[in-house]
């Protein structure tokens, strides 16, 4: 028997060769949806270096940022981390040439003045609705799903560990706590030429340093031998002892954190200039070639 050729009519075969390069043309198959182009990487620009929100928008109108207030946001490989004003936060991130994404926020718990709080609630909730951006000039927009300004961000001061007066804004206090500093008395600290030096709550001290990169090793502190208070003494007891337990140190925004090894944060230090307004001797951080007199246990 013979197999039978079927003789399809010229027009019919033509009209399936045009569907088909159709097909083939516009990158589908008989069943699939329409082909969508890659997203191409993040601009330049929006990676790698730190922004300080400026104006944040809310329920109620748009919120100022008002200067001195650490609201801050540093994307760096897949991770976000910065200040809400308050808190530090962190979380995941994705971003292509028009898009960015957060995802899995979270933060330290820590309470703050009311307009802080209100600024920080108002910022948390825009890296939440946050689905897009826009870089233009030096100017940073976090955008919602329809294209409106959730944030407005400018490039952050950037603040170094050494040659920076530093206070103290937080101190483990050994029992897996991180206190504020007791009323009516300054910590400080200046990293300069291997030496870290300042006040430690009552009495000046000094310590050498290592650096290398993000590793900070702290050695044994001298100091001089003032008494005080005994809330005060402790407090300084404590700090020299989260000193010599620091591993890392890193730097959000304006806001220093001195690391253990275990991840516990030992010290937070903000710039003297954010809290006094002036730098230097108005910081009281003192300098490398403050007197000392005896080893600090």
């Amino acid at each position: 028997m013979r197999a039978r050729i079927a003789n399809h009519h010229p027009v019919i075969v033509a009209a399936l060769l045009l569907v088909l390069t159709g097909m083939l043309v516009s990158g589908c198959g008989p069943t699939g949806g329409p082909a969508t182009s890659a997203d191409g990487p993040p601009a330049a620009g929006l990676e790698g270096a730190p922004w300080q929100a400026v104006a944040i928008a809310a329920a109620d109108g748009e919120l100022k940022v008002p200067a001195g207030a650490d609201v801050t946001m540093l994307l760096k490989d897949g991770r976000v981390t910065g200040r809400g004003g308050v808190n530090g936060y962190f979380g995941d991130y994705k971003a292509t040439s028009d898009s960015l994404v957060f995802t899995g926020i979270g933060s330290t718990e820590m309470a703050g003045p009311p307009e802080l709080m209100a600024i920080e609630s108002a910022f948390f909730a825009a890296l939440g609705q946050t689905k897009g951006y826009k870089l233009e000039g030096e100017s940073l927009a976090l955008l919602d799903d329809a294209g409106e300004v959730l944030v407005t961000m400018v490039p952050a001061k950037v603040v170094t560990l050494e040659g920076t007066d530093w206070i103290a804004t937080g101190i483990n206090n050994g029992k897996g706590g991180v206190q504020s500093p007791a009323a009516d008395t300054t910590v400080t600290a200046l990293f300069k030429g291997g030496t870290m030096a300042g006040n430690a709550s009552v009495n000046q001290y000094s310590a050498p340093y290592e650096l290398d990169g993000e590793k900070l090793t702290i050695g044994m502190a001298t100091s001089t031998m003032m008494a005080g208070s005994d809330e005060a003494m402790a407090q300084e007891k404590a700090f020299i002892s989260a000193l010599s337990k620091v591993a890392t140190w890193r730097i959000n925004g304006d806001v220093l954190d001195l690391v253990a090894s275990d991840g516990a944060t030992q010290v937070t230090f903000v710039p003297a200039e954010k809290l006094l307004g002036t730098m230097g001797q108005g910081s009281g951080a003192g300098s490398p070639d403050t007197p000392t007199s005896s080893p600090t246990p």
